[in-house]
This record gives C-alpha cells, sequence and structure tokens, in this order.
C-alpha cells in the first residue's frame, strides 16, 4: 500500500509542478469576452484538480498510513499535519490549512469572479513547490526507513 501510495505522489507532484501561467490567460480571457474560453477552463480544471489531489494524496492517504507505519498516532488531518511538522515532514500546518481553504476558494469562484480566480490560481502556483518538497521529504524518509523502495518513489 505504500509503495502504491508513494508513486501516486510521485506523478501528482510532477504533474501539479507544470506550471502555466492560467492566472494571466484568465485575465486576458476576462478582458477579451468576460467569459473564460472552453480550452482555458479544461487547464484551469486540470490545474485545480491536481492541486487538490496531490494536497488529498499526501495528506489524507500517505499521511496516516506513513504515521501508522512508524508507531504514530493518527488522528485527524490538522493532528497529522501538527505532527508531520514536528517531524520534519512538512514545512508548515498554517499553509497546508490555507492551502486547502485555496483549493476550495478555486472550485467555489470557478465561473463567478475571473479576479478571484486569477488571484487564487497564483497563490496556487506559489505553493506548488513547496507542496512538492514536503511530498518529498515524506518519501525520503519512507526510504530511508525502508518503507518503500527508492524505485518507487522516484520518477
Amino acid at each position: 500500500r505504500a509503495e502504491l501510495d508513494a508513486a501516486m505522489v510521485r506523478c501528482q507532484a510532477h504533474q501539479a509542478a507544470q506550471r502555466v501561467d492560467l492566472a494571466h490567460e484568465v485575465a486576458l480571457a476576462d478582458a477579451a469576452d468576460g467569459r473564460v474560453a472552453a480550452h482555458l477552463a479544461e487547464r484551469v480544471d486540470a490545474f485545480v484538480s491536481r492541486f487538490g489531489r496531490l494536497q488529498d494524496t499526501v495528506g489524507d492517504k500517505l499521511l496516516p498510513a506513513y504515521l501508522s507505519v512508524v508507531g504514530e498516532h493518527v488522528g485527524t488531518a490538522l493532528d497529522n499535519l501538527n505532527r508531520a511538522e514536528k517531524l520534519g515532514w512538512v514545512e508548515s500546518v498554517e499553509i497546508w490549512m490555507a492551502l486547502r481553504g485555496l483549493r476550495n476558494q478555486m472550485v467555489h469562484e470557478y465561473m463567478e469572479d475571473l479576479d478571484q480566480l486569477a488571484e487564487a490560481l497564483n497563490k496556487g502556483h506559489e505553493y506548488v513547490p513547496m507542496l512538492v518538497k514536503d511530498a518529498t521529504s515524506i518519501l525520503v524518509d519512507m526510504e530511508t526507513r525502508g518503507s518503500i523502495t527508492p524505485q518507487a518513489s522516484r520518477t
């Protein structure tokens, strides 16, 4: 199970890290005709989906499973993130929780307020490297402890 979760995290981290300046394109689309073109909407949907899946897979699947493997108490998402921060696996619980809110904002603001959507996309892109770094920290620790094979966590 840990091998599969690790492989999923690597794949999702790679996909989320593929930066596309969607926020700039959203602003241009808004200025041009007041709505997001279909091709741009697909790209925005893809980013929002990948951003959310990376957070969900790391925070809701990989982290609790790994905490259990190393003998740590598994609790709520917030408890698990707090423990991961203390163990040095994640940079900031506060940022992780803010990013969960940001993900929800991107979903709810979609097609309602393009300026807020563009701002949320920019913030999301800004924090993708941190999410990828945190996911990598967990995977490296898993490798070090022998919980997964090195090949399972490489792209």
